[in-house]
């Protein structure tokens, strides 16, 4: 896959989540992956962990994050955000708009953009 959007129920996101994880386990498909759309999904934190945890590990391309419209992203899913971000350097467009994030989020979410390697690609789009 290049491409996979989801915008729909939470229940089919928390199968995409899943299929990510089981994906990454036999590393087969997610290294060619370069967008994710996940825009009005309402993801669980169960999701939203196992995106990002998949998302972080070695081998995936991921360049564009569409995350808009999942506003009340929880603490735990943000969190993982943060360390997808710190992790992930493939990572060029991030769009977060209408996610209703808050003061806390947005620290975290700045923080795990400083630790990312100088190195790397950097982010070019931040949509908040």
């Amino acid at each position: 896959f290049k491409s996979i959007a989801l915008s729909t129920t939470s229940g089919q996101v928390e199968v995409v989540a899943s299929r990510l994880k089981r994906m990454l386990e036999v590393n087969s498909g997610l290294e060619h992956l370069e967008e994710l759309n996940l825009t009005c999904a309402q993801f669980s934190d169960e999701a939203g962990s196992a995106m990002a945890i998949a998302l972080a590990t070695a081998g995936t391309a991921v360049r564009v994050l569409k995350l808009a419209g999942n506003d009340g992203l929880s603490r735990q899913t943000v969190h993982a955000l943060g360390c997808l971000l710190a992790a992930n350097n493939s990572i060029q467009e991030l769009n977060l708009d209408f996610c209703k994030l808050g003061d806390e989020a947005g620290a975290e979410l700045l923080e795990a953009l400083a630790r990312r390697s100088e190195a790397s690609s950097a982010l070019r789009v931040l949509d908040l």
